[in-house]
């Protein structure tokens, strides 16, 4: 088929919407499908690679509100409509990434005046904001922009229950909407062996035997910094790892914090093979975050808010829940820290991450069929 791949932001923009489309590109690529996909140029460093059946066009972008108020929406240069248009024409079926999207509103207009198929997948749903007006502005944001794309949709998946019901109530009753877990390519991904983990925390600098707990994303509030500042006592040491305001988390000097630069998943595995748990105490997410899939993958514990819509992996081994608050975060870390060490076994009717998964010659079916 020729399917059309719609994303505002797509790699080397740092983010995990950003990793599933990639990963996308490539599983359709390998199924034998030609893949067009269209996106901003938002975003430093090296961009992905494909083979030729992949093209790649980045159109010129403003990102100035994720950049000043954290709120990640795109303003396009006028060539994106004539280039949709064009690329609609030429596909099979169009897939776009966020229901808020500008790309995401004017492919799906072009798509349903063309009679082609269109498929949406939305990641977060209603994000949470600490103001009241980004809050508000949201929420308008979807009961006008959002509805309209998931009814012009013909199908659309989400990958968190609290996201799907979102979809169904904007649907309506005649909507198809599914859930439909997240692939995660996972070659390089595996646990380390005892000297791999040494030799990992003695490139980073990190002692030997003090705990270390690690944090990898966006350095915004919504993500649960805040509380994870406030849960560090003298127990363990705190790492951060990814784009934002690093100024957030304070005066790093003597603390046992320390922030590191963004880096690519394959340089994000010596992180984990070096840490001992992975904290992720995020307000708002759209599924298990995937950094906490690659953790799990390498052997590490991982704590996450204990989120209704993560209902389905309650059963999962080495991944544990906490309230959002710190004292609680504190106590979960604690627990694993004594609990596990390093390593976890499958004990009871816990599985591993690996049965939750889909394969992805069929997650590739349930999106096109």
């Amino acid at each position: 088929m020729k399917v059309l791949v719609v994303s505002s932001y797509l790699l080397p923009h740092c983010g995990g919407v950003e990793v599933l489309v990639d990963q996308e590109i490539q599983l359709l690529a390998r199924q034998g499908h030609s893949v067009v996909v269209i996106g901003s140029n938002a975003g430093e460093g090296e961009s992905p690679i494909y083979g030729a059946d992949v093209e790649v066009i980045r159109i010129a972008a403003w990102n100035g509100l994720e950049q000043r108020f954290q709120v990640p929406w795109l303003v396009f240069s006028p060539r994106l409509a004539p280039l949709l248009l064009r690329y609609i024409r030429w596909c099979d079926v169009v897939h776009v990434h966020g229901f808020l999207s500008v790309g995401s509103l004017v492919a799906l207009i072009f798509a349903r005046y063309l009679n082609k198929r269109s498929i949406l997948t939305e990641h977060i749903g209603l994000a949470w904001y600490s103001s009241r007006l980004k809050w508000l502005v949201q929420w308008l944001a979807i009961w006008l922009i959002g509805i309209f794309c998931v009814r012009m949709a013909k199908r659309s998946f989400a990958y968190h229950e609290r996201v799907v019901a979102l979809l169904q109530k904007l649907a309506g009753p005649r909507g198809q909407i599914y859930y439909l877990p997240n692939p995660l390519q996972r070659s390089f991904l595996r646990p380390p062996n005892e000297q791999e983990r040494l030799d990992a925390r003695q490139a980073l600098g990190w002692p030997k035997d003090r705990p270390t707990v690690l944090f990898v994303g966006r350095l915004v509030i919504r993500k649960g910094i805040d509380l994870l500042l406030q849960a560090k006592n003298s127990e363990f040491d705190l790492v951060f790892c990814g784009p934002g305001d690093s100024t957030l988390l304070g005066d790093l000097q003597n603390k046992g914090i320390t922030y590191l630069q963004p880096r690519s998943r394959r340089e994000l595995v010596s992180l984990y093979h070096a840490a001992d748990v992975l904290a992720v105490p995020s307000r708002s997410e759209g599924g298990l975050v995937l950094v906490a899939q690659e953790a799990l993958l390498c052997g590490l514990p991982v704590l996450v808010g204990d989120d209704p819509g993560l209902t389905r992996y309650r059963s999962c081994a080495g991944l544990h829940f906490c309230a959002l608050k710190p004292e609680a975060i504190q106590r979960g870390i604690s627990m694993i820290l004594r609990r596990h060490g390093r390593t976890f076994e499958r004990q009871g009717e816990l599985l591993p991450l690996e049965r939750f998964l889909p394969d992805e010659g069929e997650w590739v079916k349930q999106l096109l069929r």
